[in-house]
């Protein structure tokens, strides 16, 4: 919930049973463990905290109040941040981590086929709108899980239509979903199957034709 730019936000959130305050809110880092207080409520401004109150100290606004949000007891952290992810795939390979929880490398796994290949054909198959209605759902899922700022790789496209595809599909994804995400080119994830003899030339085409565009 972003209450610096959502015209919807709520100036209050009530009924919080545990709110986590990493310190200090600017600076230098912090090593201390973040304090956590019990039975409070939070007035919220543009984007920022204005009072934390015990529960009834001052009288928090009622619950049926339309600026209020009531938390239901649950714990209010700042929004989480997932430094490094790939929500840019069409199936998942779940199945490849059994096989590594059975014992299997990852090198036995991609010389049946799986691994990265596997997303690489999905990501080459589907169209930018496709792409798109994926990142999108995956992007509610990390706010569901309270992360509200995420980087973003690409890198199973691997060819320059196919790399452009992922981050366009990425970037209207993102454009007004409350997740900040901050995008990625994972050109040099690996080297695509079709350059699997000729490593420098996709280097080249990296460099010559993927990063300036």
């Amino acid at each position: 919930m972003n209450t610096e730019t959502d015209p919807v936000a709520p100036r209050y959130i009530t009924h919080i049973r545990r709110l986590a305050l990493p310190q200090p809110f600017s600076g230098s880092l912090w090593s201390e463990p973040v304090k956590i207080m019990k039975d409070v409520w939070l007035e919220i401004k543009d984007g920022q905290i204005l009072r934390i109150g015990p529960e009834g100290q001052p009288a928090p606004p009622d619950e049926n109040d339309s600026e209020a949000f009531n938390a239901d007891g649950m714990m209010v952290t700042p929004g989480l941040i997932d430094a490094h992810t790939h929500p840019i795939f069409v199936d998942s390979r779940q199945a490849e981590f059994v096989r590594r929880c059975r014992g299997e490398t990852y090198q036995q796994i991609a010389a049946d086929g799986g691994g990265i290949i596997t997303s690489i054909r999905g990501v080459r198959a589907a169209d930018q709108e496709k792409l798109s209605g994926l990142i999108l759902e995956r992007l509610d899922g990390f706010l569901n899980f309270g992360v509200t700022s995420i980087e973003a790789k690409s890198g199973y496209g691997l060819s320059f239509e196919d790399e452009l595809k992922s981050l366009r599909a990425l970037q209207k994804s993102a454009e007004d979903h409350p997740v900040e995400v901050s995008p990625t080119l994972l050109a040099a994830h690996v080297v695509p199957p079709e350059f699997q003899d000729n490593p420098d030339g996709y280097v080249d085409l990296i460099c010559r034709d993927i990063i300036p565009q």
